[in-house]
């Protein structure tokens, strides 16, 4: 979402001028096209709120259906078993649980955090999940199904994303975003939940979106470019590429 903000040019007599400019809007509607009224006093913008509906495709009758009851939301994802489901809000982007007949809602996140990508743990337990915050990096958090326990990642302050279990639910392997102010290289990342460790991949320089097969033996990862999909064989120790397409095919 887009925000108004304004900044005073002008000094007046004994009030120094403010170098930080003042957040006049916030919320989850974007304002944008601010023009300020004739008297100075007033600030005329466009502002739009939007909203989103969940469906599902019905094979039998073939036709798009709501589902959860077109609560507005994104980013959806089932326990293994299906009985279960999270959302993303839109647009304020808290994390819902709920089960997959839309009984026994609830929500995980609070307000400060604005959730991406969640993903189940194996036994329907636990979900891991990208957020933005404003104070902090955009890191990886874990919370249980009943909403306690949520915690980060990891504590340092680089960026983490695209969390991705393990089968057997003990690991959790993440990306790194680009951001041009962390010089780090960008690599996968393993984390074991039994020892705290947080190792690499070997050879996954310059890869992203980690995707961990069903059967535990293969990554699957992109280049930063998004030309590239990798796949990384765990018995083998090696990345194979799996396709190639120029961006500009």
């Amino acid at each position: 979402m887009s925000q108004i903000w304004a900044i005073r040019e002008k000094s007046e007599l004994l009030r120094a001028r403010s170098p930080a400019p003042a957040q006049l809007t916030s919320g989850p509607v974007s304002y944008r096209s601010p023009v300020p009224s004739l008297d100075g006093r007033r600030i005329l913008v466009l502002g739009d709120q939007r909203h989103s509906e969940l469906l599902r495709y019905n094979s039998g009758t073939r036709q798009l259906e709501p589902f959860l009851g077109g609560v507005s939301a994104e980013s959806v994802d089932f326990t293994r078993d299906g009985s279960w489901v999270a959302f993303v809000s839109h647009p304020y982007g808290a994390l819902w649980r709920c089960r997959a007949d839309g009984t026994e809602q609830l929500r995980l996140t609070p307000d400060s955090l604005r959730v991406f990508l969640p993903r189940w743990s194996p036994d329907g337990t636990r979900l891991a999940f990208r957020a933005e915050s404003a104070s902090l990096p955009v890191k990886i958090y874990i919370v249980s199904s009943d909403g306690k326990g949520l915690r980060r990642l990891l504590a340092d302050g680089r960026n983490e994303a695209d969390p991705s279990w393990s089968p057997d639910g003990t690991k959790l392997a993440f990306g790194r975003t680009t951001l041009p102010y962390e010089s780090a290289p960008k690599v996968i990342h393993v984390y074991d939940f039994q020892t705290g460790a947080v190792s690499t991949l070997p050879g996954s320089e310059g890869l992203f979106s980690p995707r961990w097969s069903p059967d535990g033996r293969y990554i699957a990862a992109m280049t930063l470019d998004s030309q590239r999909l990798m796949l990384f064989d765990w018995e083998k120790q090696r990345w194979e590429e799996l396709v190639y397409r120029p961006l500009n095919n």
